[in-house]
């Protein structure tokens, strides 16, 4: 690292405190649906409800079944390798809206109160990537209801329209040589950060597998690195360090990813991201 790590927790942290001062109220806080009641929790592609003892997680009118039953496959993949997961029901319909019907997870989100202090953030942020470590260790035998994460990542840089074919080459050649030398493979979640991590009484849970796939444990925290990196780069650089750390990996090894990782992000439309952060990662800037 470049300076001190309390600097780098101190300015993660007032990173953090900005980050929830600037979060708008969502509109649809006050909105209470005819037949599922009250929301408790909201996503880029969903709302989340509760029937008793389950999760209702209804997705929004755009997003196509396909999405939907991906997202049950994956779950129920993780969940079969006894990882702490909420185990995963039925997908159904709620006026004409897909849902999937999940067991409530009582906890709240890892991230929710981590800029308290700096112990605070520093212990939730080391969980996470123990977590995720775990994750990754995880041995796996039959695999074939997973995406392959090279296939996802390829089509992901095919998808985007405002790169030249010459950029799209450079970023398959790169995949390539990745994967090639790349000698693990384990689940990857695929959007793995401290706010899909509920704690709970009995541990913590992992939730939101839609982008799960079976890949490479570097390029599943590039991902992470990316999503921190889009609330603040010390959070994402406080991350980078702990995670390589735990992993006795170089720094470098994983970002070796970002230009792929930064073009598969561009080519999902997330409204919140910066586009120029996003080409500056694709063209190694």
């Amino acid at each position: 690292m470049d300076y001190p790590y309390a600097a780098l927790l101190t300015q993660a942290r007032e990173d953090l405190l900005l980050f929830n001062e600037k979060k708008k109220p969502n509109a649809e806080t006050d909105s209470t649906h005819p037949t599922l009641g009250k929301p408790f929790a909201f996503g880029n592609t969903a709302t989340l409800y509760r029937q008793g003892n389950f999760a209702i997680k209804l997705y929004h009118p755009h997003l196509p079944a396909e999405e939907v039953e991906k997202e049950y496959r994956n779950h129920h993949f993780a969940y079969q390798l006894n990882l702490f997961v909420p185990d995963v029901h039925r997908i159904t319909s709620y006026q004409l809206q897909h849902a999937l019907i999940l067991d409530y997870v009582d906890g709240e989100p890892l991230g929710t109160n981590c800029w308290k202090s700096l112990y605070t953030l520093d212990q939730c942020m080391l969980t996470a990537v123990k977590q995720q470590h775990h994750l990754h260790r995880i041995p796996l035998k039959k695999t074939e209801k997973i995406e392959l994460m090279p296939q996802k990542l390829k089509r992901q840089i095919h998808q985007v329209d405002d790169l030249s074919s010459s950029r799209k080459h450079h970023l398959l050649n790169l995949l390539q040589q990745l994967v090639e030398s790349s000698t693990s493979q384990s689940l990857c979640h695929g959007d793995f950060h401290f706010f899909n991590l509920i704690k709970t009484k009995k541990g913590i849970s992992m939730i939101d597998w839609v982008d799960a796939s079976i890949g490479f444990p570097c390029a599943d925290a590039c991902r992470s690195y990316l999503l921190y990196a889009s609330i603040s780069q010390a959070l994402a650089t406080l991350y980078l360090y702990l995670y390589c750390a735990e992993g006795k990996l170089d720094e470098e090894e994983v970002l070796n990813w970002l230009p792929i990782l930064a073009c598969a992000r561009l080519s999902e439309n997330v409204a919140s991201d910066s586009k120029e952060q996003l080409h500056r990662w694709i063209y190694g800037k």
